[in-house]
């Protein structure tokens, strides 16, 4: 293999565990900004859940069955639904 063979192999590995480096790097920072935002929607859910069965009380049920329903209909988030229906109430 020679001198300039075994230069060439060690050049090659430390290029490896440079970009292995980067793109561990690359995918915690990835991970750390999924769950950031998994969790945002999760709290948003929750606030969207507290507000609609603040604002329809003991039909709450009824119409989240409804809204549920009509998600699936039109192919949206069954969340989505109701902060339209919280919203417009």
């Amino acid at each position: 293999m020679g001198k300039n063979g075994e230069k060439a192999g060690s050049s090659l590995a430390e290029t490896f565990k440079k970009v292995i480096g980067v793109l561990a790097a690359l995918a915690v920072a990835g991970f750390k900004d999924f769950a950031g935002q998994a969790a945002e929607a999760a709290q948003q859910a929750q606030v969207v859940q507290t507000s609609f069965e603040s604002t329809f009380g003991e039909s709450s049920k009824d119409v989240e069955n409804w809204s549920g329903n009509f998600a699936n209909a039109i192919h949206r988030n069954e969340t989505e639904v109701k902060s339209f229906l919280v919203s417009n109430k």
